[in-house]
């Protein structure tokens, strides 16, 4: 097997290194490994599913691999690639559903094992993405992107020490791509507010690849974090560049111009993203918001029900229709949108955490143990993650309970 067939960007791996016209005479010549002993039909599907998924053309991909499996496709790279057109469009289950289906077909399959514990990682999920590429690298230790996507996954779990530890290693084994190496430095030393650090390893980044997008995009959001709008926007247009259908680029270019207050402007970028992937649930959300930011209520609560349809975080969605609805003070609607929330998703933190914030602003009960609310929503938003309506109640339940420097601090981080 020849491993310098792995591409990895961030962390998603694709079996496949070699693109080309899709004429009848590839088709008949397409590597085996990926099409299995297929008709010709079936393996213009696969062909024509890799080609579109090369392209960001993700739904698109997908149809024509469920297609090919439906015509008869039983090959564990079919399963494989459907499995990422799920975990791009965070339908984290049914991604490792498909990991898993290729991995009965062949069990010794190396590239539906790399991309189940990618997905872990991408789901949040980073004691069993590390338990899996721990388990991977100590049998191949030979492949360096397997140490390389550790690293990334120290970084964002918070092991910053690790995560330096393995990319100078692979730095000095020099057979890895040294721009994704740079990059990744520059990505850990925000996290260590060290920015002289993070712009050398920025610049030999941006030195050492000027042709790969995932480096500009890296860099425009590095740019962001420090905020660094204009020269942010420049190279994220460099990355678009390259790769025309980079959604990802345009929604961080949407933040920009949400950061920068021109909140028009960062719809209009948005809508780009979703025209080019309309499957990803926190372009419509990052929308709602920016109509909600407009006073535009029915036009926020129109985004949510579109992503709704999407099928996915619908314990999120719901809750934000119940935090909406409680900001406009439609608290008839809110509370039916709680009981209704309540009763799908009872267990969730996202509900948990929006009838906390309903009640705190619905009820005007002064007896409230606020010392015991703020608890819950630490509780609460330790499981999720941050978000503005944790940090809201934080530091609302912080100034009732008169800590108001504390208070301030939380207030601020919300808006």
């Amino acid at each position: 097997m020849n491993f310098k067939r792995f591409i990895s960007l961030f962390v998603l791996v694709l079996f496949i290194t070699f693109f080309v016209s899709a004429t009848d005479d590839f088709i008949n010549k397409i590597d085996e490994k990926i099409t299995g002993k297929a008709p010709p039909n079936v393996k213009k599907l696969i062909l024509l599913g890799v080609l579109t998924l090369k392209n960001d053309e993700i739904l698109k991909a997908k149809e024509y691999f469920e297609k090919a499996i439906k015509e008869g496709a039983n090959n564990e790279q079919v399963y494989n690639y459907l499995g990422i057109c799920y975990q791009k469009t965070q339908f984290y289950k049914k991604a490792i559903d498909n990991f898993k289906k290729a991995l009965e077909i062949n069990p010794n399959a190396l590239s539906p094992k790399i991309n189940m514990a990618t997905t872990y990682y991408e789901s949040g999920n980073y004691k069993i993405a590390e338990q899996l590429f721990k388990k991977l690298y100590a049998k191949h230790k030979e492949l360096p992107f397997l140490k390389y996507n550790l690293a990334v996954l120290y970084i964002k779990s918070g092991n910053t020490l690790k995560a330096e530890t393995y990319l100078y290693e692979l730095l000095k084994s020099n057979d890895f791509d040294k721009a994704k190496i740079y990059i990744q430095l520059a990505y850990l030393y925000t996290f260590r507010d060290n920015a002289k650090k993070m712009n050398l390893f920025l610049a030999q980044a941006l030195k050492e690849n000027k042709n790969d997008p995932y480096i500009f995009y890296m860099a425009g959001f590095l740019y962001t974090k420090e905020g660094l709008y204009i020269d942010a926007i420049t190279i994220l247009k460099k990355a678009i560049k390259l790769r025309p259908n980079y959604f990802w680029a345009y929604y961080q270019i949407a933040q920009i111009k949400r950061k920068s207050g021109k909140l028009k402007e960062a719809l209009l970028v948005n809508q780009k993203a979703i025209d080019i992937m309309p499957a990803i649930t926190d372009f419509y959300i990052f929308s709602s918001e920016i109509e909600m930011a407009l006073n535009n209520y029915k036009k926020a609560m129109e985004y949510l029900d579109k992503s709704l349809k999407i099928g996915v975080f619908q314990d999120k969605l719901e809750s934000r229709k119940i935090i909406y609805a409680t900001i406009k003070k439609k608290y008839a609607t809110a509370k039916l949108l709680l009981e209704n929330a309540k009763k799908r998703f009872p267990k969730s933190s996202y509900t948990k955490l929006a009838e906390l914030f309903y009640h705190n602003e619905a009820d005007k009960d002064i007896s409230i143990d606020y010392k015991h609310k703020l608890e819950l929503t630490r509780q609460y938003s330790a499981e999720i993650g941050d978000t503005p309506v944790g940090f809201l109640l934080i530091g609302d339940f912080l100034y009732k309970m008169k800590q108001y420097t504390a208070s301030a601090q939380y207030l601020k981080q919300a808006v």
